[in-house]
């Protein structure tokens, strides 16, 4: 190492040491005046504390007094004889000055008594001009219980700085720091010197990259250490060549294994299910994107970690804990169906497979767990079912009345000829009551098969609601109803399919009739817009509740209500009369409350609003 680079590092050690000498006397000093500084607020506080409480205990006609004698604010001030008070005053309620008293060139600050009691009595710091701070005290004056008064006291909020004993005190401790300065820098040159030769050597080996070893000759103990230290690189040069050639190796190996699993990870992510996979202890080595969106986690949150970390619903935990204890023939046929806090509304199957070793197969390595959205598959099995009962339920009552009057024709009652009339008039409703119902079922069957063929065509929508009305009028006078047409004298004509249209309007004029009230009133209007063409058919009859409204579209469905169970019906009326409105791109709406009876609105868009919506 260069002279000159010597000598710098001597005068930088000296220059550290005097500056660590320096350091630990101005540590003291900060320590010595900062205690002073608590100390004396501490003695202050205490004294404003004390005198301030003193006074509030005086009664408010003496401590106010002017009498010749002095009064107690003059007696404390007095007494004060270390320059610590600044002022001392008594105010009234409203914080006007009654007695005050104040060293030279002090101004009492003005300040506005507290509202409450509890703002009447403390301690605050006041500002008198830029250089100066004021430890304020300040109590209440009562007067038979009331508040009269305040009386503050003010002191010279104190500062940093040293007296003459402190300073001697800095003085004796700093004198030895200073005298064994040079004796620790004498020893530590001492002690440094090898170490620096050393530590030259070892710095040229790292600049030159090179395991080689350091030939200085030292005693003691640096003579051990660098004869260890040159054993030790003899052993990392031999150790190094073994390794290169082994990184070599699995650096090939890594670069492989990243590819074949990327290969496989883009194949998982883009697989339409949830997947994870388990290892054999029973963590999480992989979840694609579709799995933490379906549980709303992140991956990362679950990748690496047990179910019972981040699993919150139970079946699936205990589902997932009971994989890893199973052997290859307990995976058959097991699959879990849940529903999960994140997916509600959906059905999920979980399906498990065990991973074999490629090598060993009858060895597990882990588990393949899939996640699949069945919700459709159970929606449309459990439709199937309830479909079929309420078709069964609907076919069911028609068939038991046409077999008891076809059992009682038979009969001795068929002489009876009121009775035969009888039979073929009940015959001839529930025959058309099936008619109805199978029309209908096939009706929105093709609706939703898609076979239902709409034919459009230009139509006088005023012709249809006439011709609709009178037929179902005619059909519904035995009822004892009264019944209202209200369409405009011009109407423009719309594009629709005439006899499916006619369909949705029977439809909603024959369920006016059958739920309305004797004596009521059905009512078929019509009303053109801009826009659309509006036809409701409203009755006065039991209505329909809130509830009831969500549900009264769909297929089958009848409110519990015993007054809708009175009337008959099959539930398919509506849900074919809100199809058809659907298929001419219209809407459907019903306004009811229960006992007001229920309006029910067709609302047929024109062509000019099926663009501008589609816009």
């Amino acid at each position: 190492m260069p002279k000159t680079t010597k000598s710098s590092n001597q005068e930088k050690l000296g220059i550290t040491v005097v500056l660590a000498s320096l350091a630990v006397i101005g540590f003291i000093l900060v320590v010595l005046v900062s205690t002073q500084l608590e100390t004396r607020v501490a003695e202050l506080r205490s004294r404003g504390v004390n005198l301030v409480r003193l006074l509030a205990e005086t009664p408010y006609a003496q401590i106010t007094s002017e009498a010749p004698r002095r009064g107690p604010l003059h007696l404390i001030y007095e007494s004060a004889n270390d320059g610590q008070l600044a002022y001392a005053a008594v105010t009234d309620r409203n914080g006007q000055p009654q007695t005050e008293i104040a060293a030279p060139g002090v101004i009492i600050p003005g300040i506005q008594p507290g509202a409450t009691p509890s703002e009447w009595l403390g301690e605050r710091t006041l500002s008198i001009d830029a250089a100066r701070e004021i430890m304020e005290f300040y109590a209440p004056l009562l007067v038979n219980g009331d508040l009269a008064g305040h009386v503050r006291l003010g002191y010279f909020k104190p500062i940093m700085g040293l007296d003459r004993a402190q300073v001697s005190f800095l003085a004796t401790v700093s004198l030895p720091i200073f005298l064994l300065v040079p004796l620790f820098y004498f020893l530590l040159r001492r002690e440094v010197r090898p170490l620096r030769e050393a530590n030259s050597e070892i710095q040229s080996l790292i600049d030159s990259r090179a395991l080689n070893t350091v030939d200085i000759r030292a005693s003691g103990e640096l003579g051990d250490f660098l004869a260890r230290f040159n054993s030790f690189v003899e052993f990392m040069r031999t150790r190094v060549d073994t390794l290169e050639g082994e990184q070599t190796r699995l650096m090939t190996s890594s670069k492989l294994l990243t590819y074949q699993r990327m290969r496989v990870e883009t194949v998982l992510q883009a697989f339409p299910e949830a997947i994870l996979v388990m290892d054999d202890t029973g963590s999480i080595n992989y979840a694609n994107m579709r799995l933490a969106n379906l549980l709303g986690r992140q991956v990362d949150d679950i990748v690496a970690t047990k179910p019972a970390e981040w699993c919150e619903d139970e079946k699936l935990r205990e589902y997932l804990s009971q994989l890893r204890a199973k052997s290859a023939p307990g995976y058959a046929g097991h699959c879990l169906e849940l529903s999960l806090p994140n997916a509600v509304n959906k059905t999920i199957h979980v399906h498990s497979y065990p991973l074999f070793s490629p090598r060993e197969s009858a060895e597990i390595l882990g588990t393949l767990v899939v996640f699949r959205d069945a919700t459709e598959e159970v929606l449309a099995k459990r439709a199937r079912g309830e479909f079929v009962a309420h078709v069964a339920h609907e076919l069911k009552t028609p068939l038991n009345v046409l077999a008891m009057y076809a059992e009682a024709l038979q009969g001795e009652d068929a002489d009876s000829e009121d009775f035969r009339i009888e039979a073929v008039n009940v015959i001839g409703d529930e025959v058309a009551r099936l008619s109805g119902l199978i029309n209908n079922l096939l009706s929105i069957t093709k609706i939703e098969m898609g076979h239902l063929k709409v034919e459009k065509q230009r139509v006088k929508l005023r012709e249809l609601l006439q011709d609709a009305f009178e037929n179902v009028s005619r059909s519904g006078r035995d009822a004892h109803l009264n019944f209202k047409l209200e369409l405009p004298d011009d109407i423009s004509p719309v594009s629709i399919d005439k006899e499916l249209l006619r369909i949705s309007i029977n439809n909603l004029l024959t369920n006016a009739i059958k739920y309305n009230n004797p004596n009521g009133t059905v009512t078929l209007k019509a009303e053109e817009t801009d826009a659309a063409i509006l036809v409701s058919v409203k009755d006065d009859g039991i209505g329909i509740s809130s509830e009831d409204q969500k549900n009264i579209f769909s297929k089958f469905y009848r409110s519990d209500d015993d007054k809708v169970r009175s009337r008959t019906g099959h539930g398919l009326g509506l849900a074919l009369a809100q199809d058809i409105v659907h298929l001419h791109h219209g809407e459907l709406h019903v306004v009811s409350e229960p006992g007001e009876g229920a309006e029910f609105t067709i609302e047929l868009k024109k062509d000019s609003g099926l663009l501008q919506k589609a816009i």
